[in-house]
């Protein structure tokens, strides 16, 4: 459920507003620390990006990490983005 919010409050922050144009997957997902009832405040941070291969244009790897009240990694995980790539 951690991860779905994740997913959900990251689309709906818009950080590549018209330049994203699909959620190509995700990669590496790991529960690093449970979630208990009663945590608030979840918080996520998006870590270094790399581009694809030239193979995948567009291609986009981020590492999301959700943290909780207390400033302890509960979930960690790579989104793959393809993006729209600025002209030549």
């Amino acid at each position: 459920m951690i991860f779905s919010l994740s997913i959900g409050l990251a689309t709906q922050m818009s950080l590549f507003g018209d330049e994203l144009i699909a959620f190509a997957g995700v990669d590496k997902l790991r529960f690093v620390a449970p979630v208990f009832f009663g945590d608030r405040h979840p918080r996520g941070e998006t870590g270094r990006g790399a581009q694809g291969a030239r193979r995948r244009p567009g291609m986009v790897t981020f590492e999301s990490r959700v943290l909780n009240q207390r400033n302890q990694l509960v979930v960690v995980y790579q989104d793959r983005l393809l993006v729209k790539r600025r002209p030549a």
